[in-house]
């Protein structure tokens, strides 16, 4: 509903427009993927998930699967008071700005340090 609300998406073009995630969600491990190995997988982590906070509050994006992050089984009861009637947009941008924050806080919970595991991989990816 609010795609079709608020962005005017035509309910025949919502599969198409869903491609866009499940290809994300395919190459999204091709191409940095090895960045969690080389960089480590607590930077990456922090990094991942500050920076989808960031753009999802530049661009007031994914509001359903941020907030379905957050809530998880409340998400339902949540986006029904989001969307309300369809009338005001108002609430449904709170939710937006509600998942970037959740996102930025998930990105500053693992704060990147490294381990003695990562010193070891490091120091034999170097030997070889």
């Amino acid at each position: 509903m609010g795609l079709r609300q608020f962005y005017g998406v035509a309910d025949g073009s919502l599969p198409y427009d869903f491609i866009a995630f499940a290809a994300g969600n395919l190459s999204g491990p091709l191409v940095v993927g090895h960045l969690f190995d080389s960089v480590g997988r607590r930077k990456m982590i922090a990094g991942t998930y500050t920076i989808s906070g960031v753009l999802l509050a530049a661009t007031a994006i994914a509001v359903f699967f941020a907030i379905a992050q957050s809530f998880g089984a409340l998400g339902p009861f949540v986006y029904g008071n989001l969307i309300g009637d369809g009338k005001d947009s108002t609430r449904l941008f709170l939710g937006y700005l509600l998942g970037a924050l959740v996102m930025v806080l998930g990105g500053a919970v693992a704060p990147p340090r490294r381990t003695t595991l990562e010193a070891a991989i490091e120091e034999r990816i170097r030997l070889t």
